[in-house]
């Protein structure tokens, strides 16, 4: 402790970031805490991370953000989450941060150390009151900090340790029972913790240690006296045998497959249909409950605070390895039976998203710990994890997620399965958000090909695929085929569900989107009067569905400059969102949105301003300040100041949507391109021709690229460029200038 404390007083720039090294049950985590509560009055800010994974780091990262109150950061993307925190640590001073356990890291399925790892995390530079403490069993931080090795206690430390917590006075035992225990302070937390509870001698305890360790150590399990794996695993052995209830020993053999740290005991009180008798009775009754969590407690085999529960993870290596095969499968399968009453697939609120980021990790333990049990569970599970990745806008991470998800159904129920197509049909969804459209189209084309060959000829998930085809030509200004694809669906769903069922007044509702995009806003608006008849007839007029279709007419009625009649319904569609799904909900934060841009466009701009605020509070609220989503309201704030001539402002607010897009979409996205361009209309306006240029071709690469020459955006686009080339006052070919440009490499920051 006052080595660690000396070292941060040092100033040297090694020193100020410290790794607190050592075997598992060494007491690392404990050190650590020990100094940060001696030490809190000294600093500013104490925060510590869980580090066993990098989600976990990134985590933590967040809610250090939300504490501080940082705007940015509740629900950051990951990388931007890191660069607030990584900017934040070089811009103030008096902190200390705690990374603990930080053992090992994988990245693509790839292990990374775990100095390389936390590099990314920390500032390139730390200096004054800056502290940064790490536990880990990884020994070599030597370039990155100084590192403090925590062996085990000394035959002082030990005694000491037994005489406090146990009561008794030092004699010879004491000492033979610490040497046997390898002086490992986890070990000697839980043989103090049976002596003091069972009034035993250290005499007594060691005769039970041996006896236990000639009985229970198998020696192909650990056959080195001094892994401290099999002093725990002794030590573990004698407390366990004192544990009375049934109910307890099975909570703890279950509690092995989670994440070490906060486990909700609510989840399993929630999924206790699935857990072996005795303990799904006591865990439902509340003195029953709190009975069997005392009991582990009392030998520290646990800890508890409130409805969450931890446990060391080397005890829960312990424990997963003693169960004999039968055993542990059955606690795999009840783990990931837990798992699944827990999951859910709304995430439209703050709450729902709190409860995933809660819940990601023990999923992510469970599933990793339980082999290949219970395919199709594993399946459901790793698809919320997939839901819950896309959701947050994290889609490289959802991809991965769908992969394991789609690699299961193929194993398990083939590759001709409905259910495989649907998860060809989930990662199709995801390349269609990345703005991938070739991929997206593959994946609805595989499961399309699937569902033809195995379902009716009429089944309504054919009907599906094709619309999820013809969303993805809509997108790509394919229209004739956005068109082909909508019509077959609609002739399926027709015959099959009816002319009057909500869901074929989705497709006439899709139908009017293209004619909008086309321009032929009367037959847009035709399209959307049939939706909307079907939905107020069958649903009724203020169900949410209907306040979609209202919505979509105020979108046509925009577009053909009717402001007026655009307010009228746009407002309808608030009215039931606000009363429906309620004020903080994404769908009424779109309706905020929509609104705006109508004030935006009448030239209203307080009241549009207004209007964006509303919706950004619920957007940065439920979808995080650096979602997608987030970066519409942003981009909409920006054209406000431009139609008021506040190019600063209009730039600054562009810069922070292009900030998003990028990191969340990349550069290639067409919603990026679409930032690039809204920067270059600012320039045009403000007569800087040159940096205008250089951002529409920037846009226009991504455009042409996703879209093709002949969009409609590709099209405008170039028109754009091309007045922008004559204003600038350059001479020669333009087009030959432009393909110049394209042919060159490099990020669009101008």
């Amino acid at each position: 402790m006052e080595n660690i404390r000396k070292s941060f007083q040092s100033g040297k720039r090694i020193a100020l970031t410290q790794s607190i090294t050592g075997l598992g049950g060494i007491g690392k985590t404990q050190l650590a805490l020990q100094y940060a509560f001696d030490h809190e009055k000294t600093y500013e800010y104490v925060w510590w991370i869980d580090a066993t994974t990098e989600t976990a780091v990134i985590e933590g990262y967040k809610a250090f953000l939300k504490e501080i109150k940082f705007r940015m950061g509740l629900k950051a993307s990951p990388e931007e989450c890191v660069d607030y925190v990584r900017r934040w640590m070089s811009e103030n001073d008096n902190y200390l941060f705690v990374f603990d356990n930080a053992d090992s890291y994988a990245r693509d399925g790839k292990p990374v150390l775990p100095d390389k790892m936390l590099q990314d995390y920390l500032p390139q530079n730390l200096d004054g009151n800056r502290h940064i403490l790490i536990t880990s069993r990884y020994k070599n931080w030597r370039k990155m900090a100084q590192e403090i090795d925590v062996r085990v206690f000394s035959l002082q430390e030990a005694r000491d340790f037994l005489t406090s917590y146990t009561g008794l006075a030092n004699d010879s035992f004491q000492d033979k029972l610490a040497e046997k225990l390898g002086y490992l302070p986890l070990a000697l937390e839980q043989a103090a913790a049976y002596i003091n509870d069972k009034g035993e001698s250290y005499r007594g305890y060691l005769e039970l240690f041996s006896r236990h360790n000639v009985e229970l150590l198998k020696p192909e399990r650990y056959p080195n006296e001094n892994d401290p794996r099999r002093i725990v695993y002794t030590t573990w052995n004698i407390s366990r045998d004192q544990i009375k209830r049934e109910s307890a020993l099975q909570l703890l053999d279950l509690l092995s497959f989670f994440a070490p740290d906060d486990i909700d005991i609510r989840w399993l009180q929630n999924g206790a249909k699935h857990l072996p008798e005795p303990l799904r009775t006591d865990i439902q009754e509340e003195l029953e409950c709190g009975e069997v969590l005392a009991e582990l407690v009392r030998y520290s085999l646990i800890t508890r605070r409130e409805e969450h529960l931890s446990l060391h993870r080397l005890v829960q290596e312990v424990i997963r390895g003693s169960l004999e095969t039968e055993k542990r499968n059955e606690a795999a399968e009840c783990c990931l039976r837990i798992c699944n009453s827990c999951i859910f697939w709304d995430f439209s609120t703050v709450e729902s998203r709190r409860q995933f980021s809660e819940l990601q990790p023990h999923l992510l333990s469970v599933l990793n710990a339980s082999d290949d049990h219970l395919l199709e569970t594993r399946a459901i599970l790793y698809m919320f994890l997939g839901k819950g990745a896309e959701e947050h806008g994290r889609y490289d991470t959802a991809l991965e997620e769908y992969e394991k998800v789609l690699a299961i159904r193929k194993k398990n129920l083939g590759p001709d399965h409905p259910d495989t197509a649907t998860a060809y049909n989930n990662i199709a969804f995801v390349y269609s958000s990345k703005g991938e459209y070739g991929n997206a189209l593959k994946g609805f084309e595989k499961a399309l090909a699937i569902r033809e060959k195995v379902l009716v000829p009429n089944h309504p998930s054919i009907a599906t695929t094709y619309n999820d085809t013809a969303m993805v030509y809509s997108r790509m200004g394919e229209y004739d085929k956005a068109l082909e694809g909508y019509e077959k669906a609609l002739a399926i769903r027709e015959k099959v569900l009816g002319p009057n069922d909500p869901k074929t007044a989705q497709i006439y509702n899709n139908i009017a989107v293209v004619y909008s995009r086309k321009g032929e806003y009367g037959k847009a608006l035709g399209e959307h009067e049939k939706a909307l008849a079907i939905k107020e007839k069958v649903l009724g007029p203020d169900h949410p569905k209907t306040a979609i279709t209202y919505n979509n007419i105020a979108g046509v009625y925009f577009r053909t400059g009717e402001h007026e009649k655009a307010l009228e319904e746009f407002e309808k569609a608030l009215a039931i969102r606000d009363k429906v799904l309620g004020s903080e909900h994404p769908d009424t934060a779109i309706s905020h949105n929509n609104i705006a841009m109508v004030h935006d466009n009448k030239g209203e701009y307080d009241r549009a301003l207004e209007g964006y605020q509303k919706a950004l509070v619920i957007r940065e609220r439920v979808l995080g300040p650096d979602h997608s989503g987030t970066a519409v309201i942003y981009n909409g704030i920006a054209s406000v100041y431009d139609n008021m001539g506040k190019y600063d402002k209009a730039m600054e607010w562009h810069e922070k949507a292009l900030a998003i897009r990028e990191k969340v979409l990349g550069p290639d996205h067409p919603d990026t391109a679409t930032t690039y361009n809204n920067i270059a209309e600012v320039y045009y306006k403000k007569e800087k021709y040159g940096k205008s240029l250089g951002w529409y071709v920037c846009a226009f690469r991504v455009f042409q690229t996703k879209f093709g020459d002949r969009h409609p955006s590709t099209k405008k686009l170039y028109k754009k460029m091309c007045q922008a080339y004559e204003e600038s006052g350059k001479t020669g070919n333009f087009k030959e200038w432009l393909d110049g440009k394209l042919a060159e490499s490099g990020r669009c920051h101008q």
